[in-house]
């Protein structure tokens, strides 16, 4: 048990993120406050974390019309597949991953497979060469 410092509920270590350098092996801000802060940094630098997402794209020394083609890409896909990218937000955001395979029990960091994105908190918890099976 552990007292997140940002909420002060005391927590099992489980919900709280691996961190090399503290003294019990775990960050002192429980998942959920370091999921809530992450995000909130995010929205709030929105504009910034673009133009740095575009420089990063820059360094890789692609032409600036191919910048734009995968960027435009990207707008496309999230805006045609909303529903898609909500029940991804919704996993990554409410769920905590076990660490094994639902299909094998490969002890692993297994991705969340939906059957169906209609419900976007109903997914099987695969490792990733059970889920490119699932895919096929």
């Amino acid at each position: 048990m552990k007292i997140c410092k940002k909420c002060k509920v005391p927590k099992d270590l489980n919900d709280f993120y691996e961190h090399s350098q503290m003294a019990d092996g775990h960050l002192n801000v429980c998942k959920i406050c370091t999921r809530k802060r992450v995000s909130d940094y995010w929205h709030k630098n929105a504009k910034t974390l673009r133009v740095k997402e575009h420089d990063r794209w820059q360094r890789r020394k692609l032409k600036p019309a191919e910048v734009k083609r995968r960027l435009e890409y990207q707008r496309k896909y999230r805006t045609k597949n909303k529903n898609i990218m909500k029940a991804h937000n919704q996993v990554h955001r409410k769920l905590i991953a076990p660490d094994s395979c639902e299909i094998c029990g490969k002890l692993c960091k297994p991705h969340g497979h939906h059957e169906d994105y209609d419900k976007p908190l109903e997914v099987i918890w695969v490792c990733p060469v059970c889920h490119r099976n699932i895919k096929d």
